[in-house]
């Protein structure tokens, strides 16, 4: 089953178009990879299918309904995101900001309970941040404060978590701990779309893959044999030579 998918979509901002028919499934349960150069459209994707941005053709859909037409709501309590700048409030704790993720949850006769309590305080256990909770974002290093956004994510406890590029701009130790953090995510039963330019990295991750060229669908398939593929080579090999050519 396909948890969420995007069948033939245009994607653009006003007149200026970014990728037309692109078309991509996550499955169930699966950790997704999707992959490919700068500017070939991976962040407007993943805006695409977390309803951020809609499509000016084709469509897409989560749990089988076209996710314009969902109330957003119910949108939230079904996908996680985190997007790639994520700005805290100033002045803000750990624990306040995680605790955010239970939006999706509270309502009118449904305010702030021992449950939420729970699942926040679980949330910074599982990405490692448990001991950080009365100390103020804005403090925190680079990879202390993706964790706190992760977990954020995963207070909204949804089946689906989609992350854009989570380890950019973070040294090489944080970007392994952030992968084995997500790495866990999926294991513990929730399915995870990683927008990642390391291809090595996400698909040495994942167990299924789209690779993007600039505005198209390049290969879909499962991680580990695309990672073998000649034409992926070929793609970040042909990437660096341009910009080798352009130094």
């Amino acid at each position: 089953m396909n948890r969420l998918s995007a069948e033939d979509v245009t994607l653009a901002y006003d007149q200026r178009v970014i990728a037309e028919q692109l078309s991509v499934e996550i499955p169930d349960n699966s950790f997704t990879v999707i992959v490919g150069p700068n500017a070939c459209g991976k962040s407007t994707l993943l805006r695409a299918l977390s309803r951020m941005l809609k499509p000016s053709r084709g469509r897409v859909l989560l749990d089988g309904q076209v996710i314009q037409s969902m109330p957003a709501k119910k949108v939230a309590r079904t996908l996680g995101l985190l997007p790639q700048s994520s700005i805290a409030p100033d002045g803000i704790t750990v624990a306040d900001l995680v605790g955010r993720g239970r939006y999706p949850h509270q309502g009118i006769l449904r305010q702030w309970s021992t449950e939420d309590e729970r699942v926040v305080q679980e949330s910074m256990a599982r990405t490692g941040i448990a001991d950080l909770g009365e100390r103020h974002v804005d403090e925190l290093s680079g990879g202390q404060r993706q964790r706190v956004w992760i977990a954020m994510a995963l207070a909204q406890e949804t089946p689906l978590l989609l992350l854009d590029e989570p380890s950019l701009g973070l040294a090489p130790r944080m970007v392994y701990r952030i992968a084995e953090v997500i790495r866990e995510i999926n294991t513990q039963g929730t399915a995870v779309l990683l927008v990642e330019q390391n291809a090595g990295m996400a698909l040495s991750l994942a167990d299924h893959a789209h690779v993007l060229e600039v505005g198209e669908t390049r290969l879909s398939g499962p991680a580990d044999e695309l990672a073998r593929t000649d034409a992926v080579r070929r793609l970040y090999l042909g990437e660096a030579a341009e910009d080798q050519g352009a130094a």
